[in-house]
């Protein structure tokens, strides 16, 4: 709605009817509280943007305060009228040309009260329409709806000046040990006198003395009754108030302490906890709520930590060297307010200390220890736990290289490969190569592939030449693995054979070997003939296809050997020995290489 015209003695304010051009800017009254017989209460406003007037009409509680004068903010400037004739309600008018601005929330007003009584009054707007308005600096009114988000209420309140805040301490102790009990205080402003009374539990504390901390004169205290003490202190009439910094230490009452809880409560019957102003006056300063102003206490006794319980750790308490993170911990520890750690030498704490639940790192030296904890409070320290053992592991090394065992018969005989490690927590996986590195199972002609020696039962031809190496894996990384040179030779014999291989004085065994194997670039093939015959000593591929003749003739009985270089593509090859006898018997003998 357009608002109307309002009439102030003095002053005439009009509004052109039409569009309203802009928001009002946001009034707010201040909320003031006052210990004396006056009060001013400020009046401000944001969005103070080409403003030329303002009407406002402000209501307050008759029966507690009284509206003196109203005065214009600082950087208002132009003309007021004020009407403070109707009880309850105070009217202002300004104005000015041309319009202001002003940046912030400024002071626009400041309203001087005094007191009628004691008491909170709210200070409100009254905005039926008109009574509260703003116009610009031509004079339009400003839209200032709704009235709850333009004009913000305040309050003024006049209380009688206020007792200090007194601070009995809540805290744990020592059974059987002498303690002290410090009463602190707040607001401790300008005091003449002072009058407190503590009760407290006479069985388990027996009061000792006082020590006056604060230099209050004249302070004292009365202990002769069991369970209550009186504490007092006047200044002289001729003297000034005494002040203290809030949280201070007013005074400090002494007791020996047996055990169990005793509660510090504040007797306030009306003059039993009091303070007064300064003198000579001595007014009573206000202490309601008493739950406010003397606020209680206790004392807990605390008992020595008890045992400590087993630890919880790494399973079997390994860990490795240099390793961190490695977490601890312990049950609570009833009565324990901090928890303290051993260590083995190495070993330091990286998060969690004075806790229950550690976290803890470790040096690069293996070696044994044992961690152990217990609990601490104010009053000592408990009972150690058991012993939690740590080993820091060694890492697996190899200390012997398998060596590759004699050569054995083709599908007959066994072979064995042995490695020897050090390091902690060992375990073994023996692997076969060609053609590359792959581990092997228990089973066939394998067994011990997870021991530290590894045996092939009755191995086929076909497995001449094959390496075998071992990883070894301890508790701690890395692991070991060994050089894999370890080779297994088969002795390939085909053609008869008796038993005995001296028969009637002559070897009836044809033998054929290739040294070295694998083969590396000058090759020696050695052969024995049992009988003279025709020979042929050829080289084969996997499926039997002939690659190369080395030697194509006829060669007496006995033992020979063939030096050659054999130029192969890497891969596996069969050398074979053919014997044909003047009887026309034929005998071969197989090898296997690779190359």
């Amino acid at each position: 709605m357009v608002k109307k015209v309002l009439l102030f003695t003095g002053y005439f304010l009009f509004s052109l009817y039409g569009a309203i051009a802009q928001n009002a800017p946001i009034s707010t009254i201040g909320v003031v509280t006052s210990y004396s017989n006056a009060a001013t209460v400020p009046v401000t406003a944001t969005n103070i943007t080409n403003i030329g007037s303002f009407s406002f009409e402000i209501v307050y509680d008759q029966t507690l305060v009284i509206p003196v004068s109203v005065m214009a903010g600082p950087l208002l400037g132009g003309n007021m009228s004020v009407n403070l004739m109707n009880p309850g309600s105070i009217l202002i008018s300004w104005y000015t040309y041309p319009g202001i601005t002003l940046s912030g929330s400024p002071v626009i007003l400041n309203i001087n009260f005094t007191k009628l009584a004691i008491g909170t009054s709210i200070l409100n707007w009254l905005d039926n329409g008109y009574s509260c308005a703003w116009y610009d600096g031509n004079y339009n009114v400003l839209n200032d709806v709704p009235t709850s988000t333009y004009y913000l209420p305040g309050s003024l309140s006049f209380d009688s000046p206020d007792a200090p805040h007194t601070i009995a301490p809540s805290f744990n102790a020592c059974q059987g040990t002498d303690i002290s009990i410090p009463i602190k205080v707040t607001g401790f402003n300008n005091i003449g006198e002072v009058s407190l009374t503590l009760n407290y539990n006479g069985t388990a504390l027996i009061y000792q003395s006082f020590t006056n901390n604060s230099g209050f004169p004249g302070l004292t205290v009365n202990g002769t009754q069991s369970g209550t003490l009186f504490i007092s202190g006047t200044i002289p009439s001729y003297g000034t108030g005494f002040s203290l910094a809030d949280s201070s230490i007013l005074i400090t009452l002494n007791f020996s302490f047996s055990s169990g809880t005793v509660n510090f409560v504040w007797f306030d019957n009306g003059v039993s906890c009091q303070y007064t102003g300064p003198p000579p006056s001595y007014i009573i300063l206000n202490d309601t709520p008493q739950s406010t102003f003397y606020l209680n206490g206790n004392i807990t006794g605390m008992p020595l930590p008890s045992q400590a319980g087993a630890i919880t750790g790494p399973p079997g308490g390994n860990v490795c060297p240099g390793q961190s993170g490695v977490n601890f911990s312990v049950s609570p520890i009833q009565d324990a307010t901090a928890y303290v750690w051993s260590l083995p030498p190495g070993a330091s704490i990286t998060s969690g200390e004075w806790t229950n639940n550690i976290m803890v790192s470790f040096n690069d030296t293996p070696g044994n220890g044992d961690i152990m904890v217990y609990g601490n409070n104010i009053c000592g320290n408990g009972p150690v736990s058991p012993a939690f053992p740590v080993y820091i592991n060694t890492p697996p090394s190899i200390t012997s290289q398998p060596v590759s065992p004699d050569t054995v018969n083709d599908g007959a005989g066994s072979a064995t490969f042995t490695v020897e490690a050090a390091g902690s927590v060992l375990t073994y996986q023996w692997q076969e190569s060609p053609p590359t590195w792959s581990n092997l199972s228990n089973g066939g002609v394998y067994s011990g592939v997870f021991l530290s020696t590894l045996t092939i039962t009755n191995p086929p031809a076909s497995m001449n030449g094959y390496h075998y190496r071992c990883v070894v894996n301890g508790f701690c990384p890395p692991q070991a693995i060994t050089d894999g040179e370890a080779m297994l030779s088969i002795r390939i014999v085909t053609g008869t054979e008796s038993k005995d291989p001296h028969e009637d004085g002559d070897y009836k065994t044809l033998i054929l070997n290739v040294n070295p194997n694998p083969v590396i670039s000058e090759t020696t093939l050695t052969y024995f003939l049992p009988v003279d015959g025709h020979i042929a000593l050829e080289i084969r591929n996997i499926i039997g296809e002939k690659i190369k003749t080395l030697f194509d003739g006829n060669e007496t009985r006995g033992s020979h050997k063939l030096r050659t270089t054999l130029q192969l593509n890497p891969g596996f090859y069969i050398v074979t020995l053919a014997l044909q006898t003047m009887t026309k018997e034929n005998i071969t003998a197989k090898k296997i290489i690779l190359q």
